[in-house]
C-alpha cells in the first residue's frame, strides 16, 4: 500500500479541511530561462519537502504547541526560496509552482491576524499552534459566538464578532486560496515525460497533470465554501453593537423551584397552588431576550441577512464551475494516460470501478440519475444544475431548479424571502397552556416550597390541600400572516405565506399549491 501520508502534500490533494493558506508574490522576472536548472531547483525542493513529510510521521499533531514543532518556518522559507529561484529561472515552470501551491498550505501557520484572532477568542494569549487547528476555529467561530452555554461566552472578547471572521477570511485566507490557484494554473502544463516521482519510504508515487486538476479542483471547493461563510451579514447584534446579550442569558445564582403559587379559599378549605413550567422560567427569560435580539436585528439593522458585498455570489459560482470543469479534467486525462500506472495516487482503474456502479443503477436509484452510464454524465448533470433550468420529479410533481440562481443573481436580503409574519407585543409573547395537575391532602399543616430564582424557601402556614399545577409553557413572539398586512393563520395547519415562491427564479416554477404538494402532509394542504 502507497504510504500517502509520509507525502504531507499529497493529503491536501484529497483533503479540504487543511486548506487556509498563503504566501508572497513570486518574481516573474524569466531570469536566463534555463529549464534544466530550473527542473532540478524544483526537484530538489520536492526533495525537501518529502523529507520533511517523512519526519512528520511521527508528530502528534494534535499536541504540538507551535508551528514550529511542526514545521520551522526556517525550513519553510528555505524550500520557498528554492522554488522561487527555479522560476526566476523558468516563470512557467510547473513543477516549482506546484510546490508553491503546496507551500501555500503552509503559510497559513504564520498568518497574525488569524492568530490574534483566535487569542481574543479564547481569552487568554497561547502559542501558535498547527494549520489544521486555525482550519478548525474558522468553521466553529459562528458556533462559539452564538453558543449559549459554557464558560467560553464569558471570555468573548468585545472586538469578537462573525465579521470579524470574516474579515479575516477575507484579508487573509481567501488571497491565499487564490494564489495558491494561480501556481496550480502554471503546475497543470507538467509534461507526461517530466511527472514527478517521490520516494515514499521506498515506494515510488507519481505526481501527474490528473493529480494536480484534482488538486486545484479540491481548492476551489474551499475557496467556495469560504466565500459563502462571507456571503452575508449575519451578526446578531444587541443594541450596542456588540454581543453584551450573551452573558444575560444565565444567571450563576439562578435557583430552581416553582415558577409562581397562590392561596385561595375554596369552600372554608385553604388551597395552595404550585404552578411549574416545562421550561424553566430561566430558560423562557433567556429565550425571550434572544428573540428580542432577532427583532432588533430584523427591523433596525438594515444590512443584516443581506450581501456584504456585491460580486461574492458570482465569485462562488465561477468556483463551483471551476471545481466542475476541473473534475473532468481530471478524469479525461487519467483515461486518456498510456504510461505505467502502477505509481499512479488516481489510477484508470478506479474511474472504470466508478463507472460501472454508476451504469448498475437500481430501483431506489432517483430518476434523474436512470441514465447516467459513467462519471462524465455525472460531471455533466452537476454542470448543469449551476448553468441551466433542471426539471425534477418527485411522486408525480415536477418542479424546476435553476442552483446557479442561488449565486447569480442570488438572494441579495435573505428577509425578503422570510414568510409573512408580525411581530407580537412583547407582553403576549410568553404563553402557558395546563397540561395536567393533581392534590395532595395536607391537613392544615404547614408547607414549604421554593421559587424558582429566590435563595430563602417559603412557608405557608394551614394549608389544607396542595395543588400542583404543570403548564406546557414557552415563547411565541411572532404569528404568521396570509400575505402583507394580512390576517392571522395557525402554522401547525396551514403552510407558512411566502413573498416569493420561486426565490427569485432558484424554482422557475414554483407556486404555492406545488411547494405544499411537494413538501406538506397531506392532512394540512388547504
Amino acid at each position: 500500500m502507497y504510504k500517502f501520508k509520509s507525502i504531507i502534500f499529497l493529503t491536501f490533494l484529497f483533503s479540504a479541511l487543511f486548506i487556509t493558506t498563503a504566501c508572497d508574490e513570486t518574481s516573474t522576472d524569466p531570469g536566463e530561462n534555463n529549464l534544466g536548472e530550473a527542473n532540478t531547483l524544483a526537484m530538489q525542493g520536492f526533495d525537501q519537502l518529502n523529507q520533511k513529510a517523512k519526519e512528520l510521521e511521527g508528530t502528534d499533531l494534535e499536541s504540538a504547541q507551535s508551528g514550529e514543532d511542526v514545521f520551522p518556518n526556517s525550513e519553510y522559507t528555505t524550500i520557498k526560496d528554492i522554488f522561487e529561484e527555479a522560476i526566476n529561472l523558468d516563470p512557467e515552470n510547473p513543477t516549482a509552482h506546484l510546490g508553491l501551491a503546496i507551500l501555500e498550505l503552509f503559510s497559513i501557520n504564520y498568518d497574525n491576524n488569524l492568530w490574534n484572532l483566535i487569542n481574543d477568542a479564547n481569552g487568554s494569549a497561547f502559542n501558535k499552534r498547527i494549520m489544521n487547528n486555525q482550519f478548525r476555529f474558522l468553521g466553529t467561530a459562528p458556533e462559539a459566538i452564538l453558543k449559549q452555554t459554557g464558560t467560553t461566552l464569558q471570555q468573548i472578547n468585545d472586538n469578537l464578532s462573525i465579521a470579524r471572521v470574516q474579515n479575516v477570511v477575507e484579508g487573509s485566507v481567501l488571497p491565499k486560496l487564490s494564489n495558491a490557484i494561480n501556481h496550480l494554473n502554471y503546475a497543470v502544463n507538467l509534461a507526461d515525460s517530466n511527472v514527478i516521482v517521490l520516494d515514499a519510504d521506498g515506494e515510488s508515487v507519481e505526481i501527474d497533470p490528473g493529480e494536480i486538476y484534482l488538486f486545484r479542483a479540491s481548492l476551489y471547493a474551499v475557496s467556495a465554501g469560504f466565500r459563502f461563510f462571507t456571503l452575508y451579514d449575519v451578526d446578531l447584534f444587541d443594541q450596542d453593537g456588540g454581543y453584551g446579550w450573551i452573558d444575560s442569558l444565565w444567571s450563576e445564582d439562578y435557583n430552581y423551584g416553582y415558577d409562581s403559587y397562590n392561596v385561595q379559599y375554596v369552600e372554608q378549605q385553604k388551597y395552595l397552588y404550585l404552578n411549574d413550567n416545562y421550561e424553566s422560567e430561566q430558560s423562557i427569560r433567556s429565550d425571550s431576550i434572544a428573540a428580542d435580539v432577532v427583532k432588533y436585528n430584523l427591523l433596525s439593522r438594515s444590512s443584516f441577512l443581506t450581501y456584504r458585498h456585491v460580486g461574492i455570489g458570482a465569485q462562488i459560482k465561477s468556483d463551483i464551475l471551476n471545481l466542475i470543469a476541473d473534475l473532468e479534467n481530471s478524469v479525461t486525462y487519467i483515461e486518456n494516460e498510456t504510461d505505467d500506472q502502477s505509481d499512479d495516487i488516481i489510477k484508470f482503474s478506479y474511474i472504470q470501478m466508478a463507472d460501472s456502479n454508476i451504469a448498475n443503477s437500481s430501483d431506489d436509484t432517483p430518476d434523474f440519475a436512470q441514465n447516467w452510464n459513467n462519471i462524465h454524465d455525472v460531471i455533466d448533470w452537476l454542470n448543469g444544475l449551476f448553468t441551466e433550468t433542471y426539471t425534477f420529479t418527485d411522486n408525480g410533481t415536477s418542479f424546476q431548479v435553476n442552483l446557479g440562481r442561488v449565486f447569480v443573481p442570488g438572494l441579495a436580503d435573505l428577509k425578503d424571502y422570510i414568510p409573512y409574519y408580525q411581530w407580537k407585543d412583547p407582553s403576549e409573547w410568553r404563553y402557558n397552556t395546563l397540561d395536567y395537575s393533581w392534590e395532595m391532602n395536607n391537613n392544615g399543616y404547614s408547607y414549604s416550597f421554593f421559587l424558582a430564582g429566590q435563595e430563602d424557601m417559603i412557608t405557608i402556614e394551614n394549608v389544607d390541600v396542595v395543588v400542583f399545577n404543570y403548564y406546557d409553557g414557552g415563547m411565541d413572539p411572532v404569528v404568521f400572516l396570509d400575505g402583507p398586512n394580512g390576517t392571522e393563520i395557525d402554522p401547525d395547519a396551514v403552510m407558512p405565506y411566502f413573498p416569493d415562491y420561486t426565490f427569485n427564479g432558484i424554482f422557475p416554477d414554483m407556486t404555492r399549491s406545488k411547494l405544499q404538494t411537494l413538501t406538506w402532509d397531506e392532512p394540512h394542504k388547504k
